[in-house]
């Protein structure tokens, strides 16, 4: 049988990482840059900073489940679609109230984040990014779905 490797996470690796994961989506893959980022959205709208967090946090510990390797998890390249797909639907789309709606953000982020690594795993051995593909793809078949557009804003 194949030996199973065990994976270590360091806890403040991953507290960085989620801030790296932040600063990705800004284009600046660095923790100073996604804690400003968390604080200049807060300012502006508490209910999408709160959902970047929370696409951060879904994407980490999605790819600690996974077994993805620390010295990746700690580039965000992994997370930033989530974290924008949870931005837009649970900070600009939806109407953050209800079951349907909770379901949807979390459906949505874990679908973000399996085409994230799906394309990351065929696109990279020729030296293509995935970009904001999984975001596009996700955001858009969440807001089509008609069981939760009634929630739209």
């Amino acid at each position: 049988g194949a030996a199973v490797e065990v994976v270590e996470y360091d806890t403040k690796a991953l507290g960085r990482a989620l801030l790296v994961t932040i600063g990705s989506t800004a284009f600046s893959p660095s923790e100073y840059s996604g804690a400003g980022f968390v604080v200049a959205v807060l300012l502006s709208s508490p209910t999408t900073a709160a959902m970047m967090i929370l696409g951060a946090c879904v994407a980490v510990a999605l790819q600690v489940a996974s077994g993805v390797s620390p010295s990746l998890v700690s580039t965000g390249l992994l997370g930033f679609n989530t974290v924008l797909t949870c931005m837009a639907l649970g900070g600009f789309f939806l109407v953050v109230r209800g079951w349907r709606v909770w379901l949807s953000l979390l459906v949505g982020a874990l679908y973000s984040y399996l085409l994230s690594a799906a394309l990351w795993n065929l696109l990279s051995p020729v030296g293509l990014p995935a970009l904001g593909t999984p975001f596009t793809l996700t955001a858009g078949s969440i807001r089509m779905d008609r069981r939760t557009t009634r929630e739209i804003l």
